[in-house]
């Protein structure tokens, strides 16, 4: 299972590019594991993304690319998508705060949708996240670490692209304040240690 989750956070990097290479330093937040990604035909900077397994069986993938927005994905083996496949995803964030995004599918086995700053904020601070998509049984996702993990990625997109690659180390260390929640401190529930989801 874990080298499916690593294949997830390869995979998560079509959405920027082509192919990718990585990861480069790292982010190990919580359950959260990944780091800076290359696009594997021309060596340039794509994405920073950590990924973290659930016992639903799906992976989350989160990723900031080069261009500063924010993306989404949910893998698992058992998916059977077409590439190209687009389909409705609604989110319920702690019982409340509501959004309806479009994912995309970019392997078999995956689907991503970009977050508009807001949800991206929501995400952040929530605790737990209900996903539905046309009809489908809800999957639910505690989501512990999620404010760290979000401020690692974001200096990991930072560091990256000011000292390249080469340079990539542990990308947890020295974040001061959540990226997506800047002028917010940090929810003490999102930030709070993670426990096994697996």
């Amino acid at each position: 299972f874990r080298s499916f989750v690593v294949a997830s956070l390869l995979q998560v990097s079509v959405v920027a590019a082509a192919h990718a290479a990585g990861p480069f330093g790292s982010v190990n937040v919580g359950n959260w594991i990944g780091g800076a990604f290359s696009n594997d035909e021309t060596g340039a900077f794509s994405h920073c993304a950590a990924t973290a397994p659930y016992a639903n069986g799906v992976s989350l993938v989160v990723a900031q690319n080069a261009a500063g927005s924010w993306l989404l994905s949910f893998a698992s083996p058992s998916f059977r998508f077409n590439k190209g496949d687009t389909a409705p995803v609604d989110f319920i964030f702690d019982g409340q705060e509501q959004a309806r995004l479009f994912a995309t599918s970019n392997a078999p086995n995956m689907v991503t949708t970009i977050l508009p700053l807001n949800v991206a904020r929501t995400f952040q601070k929530a605790s737990l996240m209900v996903v539905t998509t046309n009809g489908s049984k809800p999957l639910q996702f505690v989501l512990t670490s999620t404010a760290p993990m979000v401020a690692a990625l974001a200096n990991c997109v930072t560091r990256v692209k000011a000292d390249g690659l080469n340079k990539a180390g542990d990308f947890a260390k020295g974040t001061a304040k959540p990226a997506a929640t800047a002028d917010k401190p940090a929810s003490p529930q999102a930030s709070k240690p993670a426990k096994s989801k697996s």
